[in-house]
């Protein structure tokens, strides 16, 4: 589902992974992945170790990058059409075999350079954590800000040791914006956790749930409060009649 949103963490005083995703962005989508990532004790300090591999997309970088992703789509769209596809033959005799045909059809920079990607979401911290090679990345730090876009975010402190979620929704505005305060439009925390005492899924999304049931609570009560002034007045019109 198409749900903008971020991945970043923060390292040596500076966010080196900004990732901007296209797609499911949700806490039960892309907040699970980076968790279960999280999860596994090994994780993280692969990918700290290998932050010094990565360094910031040059213009060729990302020219060789969309003519490796155009000719790797116009390849798999060739292969959709062959007979060997059509019946399930030779090498794509399985769903699997066909889908990841389908995959390289639609979404082909998710296999030409998969960190310049939209597509590759929060897989992104298990991709570089497992890099051998220089990796060319763009941060987009900013993108936070921008509220209207920007549905969710989700942050790997690593000097601090936490685990933030963040929301852009304008019904969290009563939340403290934690790390985002300087930015003049911003997200809202909506939950945190130390990487030493992290939830389960079950909890991690129930967390985030009860944040929003507060919301709801807070609404009706202001809600209720509008109502009884309004009855006041229109009490008082009738006297005035």
């Amino acid at each position: 589902m198409g749900t903008r949103n971020l991945i970043l963490v923060y390292h040596a005083g500076k966010y080196k992974i900004a990732q901007y995703s296209q797609w499911d962005g949700y806490p039960s989508g892309a907040g699970v992945k980076v968790l279960k990532f999280l999860a596994d004790p090994a994780n993280l300090p692969k990918l700290i170790a290998n932050l010094d591999k990565l360094y910031e997309s040059t213009q060729t970088d990302i020219d060789g990058f969309n003519a490796a992703a155009e000719k790797l789509g116009e390849d798999a769209q060739i292969i959709m059409e062959t007979d060997e596809i059509v019946n399930r033959q030779g090498p794509y005799q399985t769903l699997e075999d066909i889908r990841a045909v389908r995959e390289g059809a639609y979404m082909p920079p998710k296999f030409a350079c998969p960190p310049l990607s939209r597509d590759i979401g929060a897989d992104i911290l298990q991709y570089l954590a497992e890099a051998q090679e220089p990796v060319p990345i763009q941060l987009a730090v900013e993108f936070v800000a921008d509220t209207v876009f920007c549905e969710w975010a989700y942050v790997v402190d690593a000097d601090e040791g936490s685990f933030e979620v963040y929301s852009s929704s304008e019904r969290y505005s009563w939340l403290d914006s934690g790390r985002f305060a300087q930015f003049e439009t911003r997200p809202s925390l909506l939950a945190k956790w130390g990487l030493d005492n992290l939830p389960n899924e079950a909890v991690f999304l129930h967390e985030i749930e009860r944040t929003k049931m507060e919301y709801l609570d807070q609404e009706e009560e202001e809600g209720e409060e509008k109502g009884g002034k309004m009855e006041v007045g229109e009490k008082e019109d009738e006297e005035d009649g």
